[in-house]
């Protein structure tokens, strides 16, 4: 993790406030980048701060977690949750009031002052998402498995989930009902990353004529 703060001018927009509209219950993909495009976990303190504060939510809202994955200055989440707006509220006020504290800055921490949240209402649509969220480590070159990325919750499926075990409690069994077995989910895994290179290896081939 970098220890250094950032020193960017802080945003003067509003923190986040609740929307009015209504959604309905069920799965939602989440995501947040941070409002600069800045590193969002400068300390292993603030990794672990957001997953307290998505069990917090977890508990308050009745909801499920599916899977988290913490990237560099985002991080992605899949919830089945009956409020879903409530669930991303709560957390993106009580993360932002700490962080905000913790690193002595003030404005809204997330781009656009929000978590945004997408419904993906049908198994297919929610495969495709699962392995997106999981394979944005490997993608981005970070690690060649998603199961060695330390800031995703995919540690839970291995003999050491280090702090993911203690933190947060992550409904595995949606992933294993989705995907058959835990073999079947890497194996899925492993094709979406072909699939991936292949696709962006015919676009470069495009560009290229």
């Amino acid at each position: 993790m970098i220890k250094q703060e950032s020193n960017k001018k802080q945003s003067n927009k509003r923190p986040h406030v609740r929307s009015n509209i209504v959604r309905e219950p069920g799965m939602y993909h989440l995501y947040a980048k941070q409002v600069d495009g800045d590193r969002l976990f400068f300390r292993q303190s603030d990794f672990k701060k957001l997953l307290y504060t998505i069990e917090d939510a977890r508990k308050k809202f009745h909801s499920d977690i599916v899977i988290v994955v913490c990237m560099y200055n985002h991080f992605h989440m899949i919830v089945d949750s009956p409020d879903i707006m409530g669930f991303k509220t709560y957390i993106a006020r009580k993360y932002c009031g700490w962080y905000n504290v913790r690193h002595k800055r003030n404005g809204p921490l997330f781009l656009d002052s929000t978590i945004k949240s997408s419904p993906i209402s049908y198994p297919e649509a929610q495969r495709e998402k699962i392995l997106y969220n999981a394979n944005n480590p490997v993608k981005a070159n970070i690690c060649n498995s998603p199961f060695r990325y330390k800031y995703s919750s995919l540690k839970l499926f291995t003999k050491k989930p280090g702090v993911w075990k203690e933190l947060i409690k992550i409904n595995k069994e949606i992933i294993l009902d989705l995907f058959g077995t835990l073999d079947d989910f890497k194996k899925a895994l492993a094709v979406e990353v072909e699939y991936k290179k292949l696709v962006r290896g015919g676009e470069k081939q495009s560009k290229g004529k």
